[in-house]
């Protein structure tokens, strides 16, 4: 394999693991971002400041990009949607672009009420759910849901990084709340407020609290099969226990041949009595990645290696056995 330029535009903390992995050194690491907030993107070969642009003025930035420097792969974890709406652009240049799904696929893992809809009859296991577009359909929600479950919550239908995400409180379920950031926590009259303060009401998901045990499962798929994941489980310590959950993996293949999922992503599970519910799809590589990287398969790499070789699947590395606990720790270098 001759030398190969891939262009990261997050996921920087990936680029030390991706080259310990490349024992012939033949990957280049190029990284972009807005600013200069992450140090480990100096560990690239090259970095570019990007300018403040629009969604389309992104594309127009990015094509032009892989032509400056010559990108043969784009692991892309921003823009991710116009990305994928551009995808045939990137390839006709010749830059092959991880994605986990078309754009249209897309739009449906962003809509958790349209994605949770569309699972319906998957067997997989959902949180109990509704969706609200207005105060009226909201308040008819929670009550319903509180009268099957004992702790409620609510997030915007389409978000990132738990945004508005909040946890109902009522007298009867306060002091199964303990644990709970208060930050996170209001009452009904209080919810209600939150969501009309803008004058416009965002779409909610009204869904069942689920107080248990929480995974991340990273995936490695290649149109709609799923070649390699990694179970990690999160401890309140903010280490995480990378295992093997047979059951979960079987629902993960399952999920990813429905959607016909691609490349890259995190699927997300919260425990019921036990019992693992899907809560969501992250489209992309999760900031977590690197821990699971640890448990023998650098995911990153072996999706560059996929997108130019596909036979290369034969050469995976087996899953891990057994448990593994893992953290990711922030260290001190010299820049100058």
């Amino acid at each position: 394999m001759k030398q190969v330029t891939v262009w990261l535009n997050t996921h920087f903390n990936c680029i030390q693991l991706m080259r310990d992995a490349d024992a012939e050194k033949q990957l280049r690491i190029v990284a972009s971002y807005p600013s200069r907030k992450y140090a480990d993107a100096l560990l690239s070969d090259a970095f570019e400041l990007e300018p403040k642009l629009s969604d389309a003025e992104y594309v127009r930035y990015a094509l032009d990009f892989v032509k400056r420097h010559s990108v043969d792969v784009f692991l892309p974890g921003r823009r991710v949607m116009e990305i994928a709406r551009h995808k045939q652009a990137f390839e006709a240049v010749g830059v092959k672009v991880v994605l986990a799904a078309s754009a249209d696929t897309l739009s449906l893992l962003d809509n958790k009420g349209l994605f949770y809809d569309c699972l319906a009859d998957s067997g997989l296991v959902l949180p109990d759910y509704a969706v609200a577009k207005s105060s009226e359909q909201f308040l008819a929600a929670v009550n319903a849901l509180q009268e099957r479950h004992a702790v409620v919550c609510f997030k915007p239908t389409v978000g990132i990084f738990g945004f508005g995400f909040r946890v109902i409180e009522t007298d009867a379920n306060r002091h199964l709340l303990f644990s709970i950031d208060r930050a996170l926590v209001t009452d009904l009259p209080g919810a209600i407020k939150m969501l009309e303060k803008s004058g416009s009401f965002q779409e909610q998901i009204v869904l069942e609290y689920l107080p248990g045990e929480e995974r991340s499962v990273d995936c490695l798929a290649d149109e709609g099969r799923l070649l390699h994941c990694v179970v990690r489980r999160k401890l309140d310590d903010g280490s995480r226990v990378l295992e093997r959950f047979p059951a979960l993996e079987e629902q993960t293949a399952l999920l990813v041949q429905r959607l016909r999922l691609h490349g890259l992503f995190n699927v997300q599970f919260k425990d019921r009595d036990g019992e693992p519910l899907l809560l969501e799809i992250n489209a992309r590589m999760s900031g977590g990645v690197v821990m699971s990287c640890l448990w023998g398969m650098v995911f990153p790499y072996w999706a560059v290696r996929l997108a130019l070789d596909p036979a290369c699947v034969d050469d995976l590395p087996a899953p891990g056995h057994g448990t593994l606990r893992v953290a990711e720790l922030t260290r001190a270098v010299i820049l100058e």
